[in-house]
């Protein structure tokens, strides 16, 4: 009886360190945002297969542009982009949002499109498509949180 409550004492030691340390990589992981406050364009991935659901590319693709403008953060002719990928077979759901900037050398001589930053959810959507678009919102708002936390100081307007 003494061991195994050590065990799970050590467990949950375990558990908290590790969580406390998934902390501070998220936030290092959200200096990937920094871009000196560069405007973004929006890229949609969009995919619906064996499904009813009553969703389509155009509110995904408005939802986004309408956060970055009001943020004035969106141009239609940056190099720098969000994407928003939903994939949704049945009533599963796959949801992928995204910082994407390009980088003139990869290490091999050529360019390329680098994700700096995402976030995302995996689920069912019970055949409701505004529980996905509110998702999206969600997504949508911790990422313009956080990329205008991160590049505060060059956006600040003046």
């Amino acid at each position: 009886m003494t061991r195994l409550i050590l065990i799970s004492m050590a467990s949950i030691l375990l558990f908290v360190v590790h969580a406390g340390n998934a902390q501070e990589s998220d936030s290092a992981y959200d200096g990937q945002l920094f871009t000196g406050c560069a405007p973004l364009r929006v890229a949609v991935g969009f995919s619906m297969t064996n499904t009813d659901l009553a969703l389509a590319e155009e509110a995904l693709s408005k939802a986004a542009e309408s956060r970055l403008r009001a943020a004035r953060l969106f141009r239609t002719d940056s190099a720098q982009f969000l994407s928003v990928d939903l994939n949704v077979v049945g009533t599963a759901f796959s949801l992928r949002i995204g910082l994407n900037s390009w980088v003139g050398d990869m290490g091999f001589g050529r360019g390329g499109t680098v994700l700096m930053w995402g976030s995302g959810a995996t689920g069912t959507h019970g055949g409701d498509p505004q529980y996905i678009l509110g998702l999206v919102s969600r997504h949508l708002d911790e990422f313009v949180l956080k990329y205008l936390r991160v590049n505060e100081e060059p956006c600040k307007p003046g």
